[in-house]
């Protein structure tokens, strides 16, 4: 099975001083160790350049931009890169929301980048994510849009 990280996935990954950093090295061990194949996207890419380069007190990892670029290269040797059609991850991007609209679960601000990546997983046939933050992505596992998976929870075999 194809499995979306999510950004935070490779925040913890690269963190060794991050208190999650080991239990996100097992969860991904685990998962290559049973045939499941990890990747992500391009918009993965543009988010770790944002959390990386930005200063540890405002929420970042503190990263130059030259071990920022060595960390993407890094991503790119060990884990897939999918890159979905633009038209078709558009189309899944504006159906899920009206659908999410109509239950009375609007996607608004920030949600909508988490939104972005379930299309982009639904473009390129990736049925489940791995993050730690489960709850910005609640409203479409509940719908069935996407499997969510986390590292301290029942990863599957």
């Amino acid at each position: 099975m194809f499995i979306l990280l999510d950004t935070n996935i490779f925040g913890r990954y690269f963190d060794r001083s991050d208190p999650h950093h080991q239990q996100t090295c097992d969860a991904l061990e685990h998962l290559t160790g049973s045939d499941h194949l990890l990747c992500y996207v391009p918009q993965i890419e543009a988010e770790f350049i944002s959390i990386g380069t930005r200063r540890r007190e405002d929420n970042g990892l503190g990263l130059s931009p030259e071990t920022a670029e060595l960390h993407l290269d890094q991503m790119q040797k060990t884990f897939a890169l999918k890159f979905p059609d633009a038209a078709t991850e558009w189309r899944h991007f504006r159906t899920i929301r009206r659908e999410l609209i109509e239950k009375g679960l609007p996607v608004i601000s920030k949600r909508t980048h988490d939104l972005r990546l379930v299309a982009a997983c639904l473009a390129v046939n990736i049925p489940a994510i791995l993050t730690y933050n489960v709850k910005d992505f609640r409203s479409v596992a509940d719908s069935g849009y996407i499997t969510v998976l986390t590292p301290d929870g029942d990863l599957p075999e």
